[in-house]
């Protein structure tokens, strides 16, 4: 028997009602809330109807993972997937994304197609999927927690209605996922990453990110907010996650790497060990991004700077999950995420309608998302004092011109765009240092807004 919590029995009543108005459905849920969960019991009610149902993933150990879970519930399934052997009889399959594109038109359309991480829709393989199956008459379930890509392009092309279940802090609020603390120790100047498509370039974020001082930053905090709990590493490349998990041993830490290069047996047995504690740090490239199940992990340490706040969010949430003894999780974000994406649980308006990929607001000119303490690097929205350690934030000073009438207004909000924007354009120390200078500003001030920037000096 699945048990459902109330949010998702809402959901999967919402997804009914919507289906029966248009062939394809979005499920927003946060990473933690249980799409697997909503997509068990799916599949099992319409297989109890004498439906044909198709569960696909794009990755081999989400595979296994959806597979335990179905087994766990009862389900029994079949597999299209490499070196795996496809049983028709079955009415519940679990597919690989890759062989399916490969093989359009070679399976009997199913009557529900779920795809898990549906943010992949736009991508060529699962397009033509989800395409071929919907033109055959199926019925589409997405699942998705973070419905943005970095490209611009909506879901709006695959999906004609969305169900949006409870935000990342609602789920906290309610007990059904673990609260988080974020600290940001040594940013890095993400104005010297080039962007293409929609990406930073892989080659210059391992350049940035690959080195000494700050695999020595990750080792230091994690040692002083998280000294034997179970920590993973998000990196940039595999060359990255091998010398980080090298590191950490050299410094005591029990770590190892895990990754595409690692064979399912040996990642089977690291991952039996992580769960018991043998090992205490597991560093990795996409491994844990998407769909990764594992709760007993409490620290994570942001070592990959991204554009996407789908990967961003995906990665706090692996941390986020409830387990035994664990108060809150520790995040360590090294790569200065926090600041381009705000907090983890800032609300966000989903669509499916499409946007300018360009489509941001600079710094300068926008409301600050978050805000590190230059004392002990915790970060939060922004208050005047931190939360943390009491350090009192200084105030900008606002010296202005008695001038009657509208014009009082006029000029404030011009003088201070003018002052904002000044701010947005430094790039040194010793221009942060002239406008405190200028303005009377505290030392402090320099400090916070070159973390902000990521201007080491």
């Amino acid at each position: 028997m699945i048990t459902l919590r109330p949010y998702q029995q809402d959901m999967i009543d919402k997804s009914r009602q919507a289906l029966a108005r248009c062939r394809a459905v979005l499920i927003v849920l946060q990473t933690g809330g249980g799409k697997t969960q909503i997509a068990s019991f799916m599949a099992k009610s319409a297989a109890l109807k004498g439906k044909r149902v198709m569960f696909a993933c794009h990755r081999d150990f989400l595979i296994e993972q959806t597979s335990a879970t179905f087994l766990d519930h009862g389900i029994s399934h079949t597999f299209i997937a490499s070196g795996e052997k496809y049983y028709h009889q079955e009415p519940v399959c679990i597919a690989s994304i890759d062989t399916l594109k490969n093989r359009i038109g070679r399976y009997e359309a199913p009557d529900l197609f779920i795809c898990d991480e549906a943010i992949h829709a736009a991508a060529k393989g699962w397009s033509e999927v989800i395409n071929n199956f919907r033109n055959a008459g199926s019925r589409i379930i997405g699942l998705g927690a973070c419905p943005h890509r970095g490209d611009g392009k909506g879901l709006g092309k695959w999906f004609d209605e969305m169900v949006i279940g409870p935000s990342m802090r609602e789920l906290i609020d309610m007990g059904y996922l673990s609260d988080y603390k974020i600290y940001a120790p040594a940013g890095i100047n993400r104005a010297a990453l080039h962007v293409r498509a929609g990406e930073f370039i892989n080659a210059e974020a391992e350049d940035v990110m690959n080195k000494p001082q700050i695999t020595g930053s990750a080792i230091n905090e994690y040692k002083k907010y998280a000294p034997g709990k179970q920590g993973i590493g998000f990196c940039v490349s595999i060359k990255h996650s091998q010398t980080v998990a090298e590191a950490f041993r050299a410094e005591g830490v029990n770590a190892a790497h895990i990754g595409s290069d690692t064979s399912k047996d040996d990642r089977k047995r690291m991952l039996s060990e992580f769960r018991q504690g043998k090992i205490k740090f597991l560093t990795s490239v996409d491994i844990f991004s998407e769909g990764f199940d594992l709760p007993v992990v409490e620290y994570a340490a942001l070592l990959r700077p991204t554009k996407s706040l789908n990967i961003y969010r995906q990665q706090i949430g692996r941390v986020l999950r409830k387990a035994d003894g664990k108060d809150f999780a520790r995040i360590a974000d090294h790569a200065s995420n926090v600041t381009e994406h705000g907090m983890p649980d800032d609300h966000i308006e989903w669509t499916l309608k499409d946007r300018d990929r360009k489509e941001s607001v600079d710094r300068a000119e926008q409301e600050v998302k978050a805000r590190t303490c230059p004392q002990c690097w915790y970060t939060s929205r922004p208050t005047q004092v931190c939360p943390n350690c009491g350090f009192v934030h200084p105030v900008e000073s606002r010296e202005i011109e008695e001038v009657d009438g509208e014009l009082v207004e006029l000029q404030r909000g011009i003088e201070r765009k003018a002052k904002r924007q000044e701010v947005g354009k430094a790039k040194t120390m010793a221009e942060l240092e002239r406008i405190a200078m200028e303005r009377g500003y505290k030392r402090g001030w320099i400090y916070a807004q070159m973390k902000v920037k990521g201007i080491h000096g």
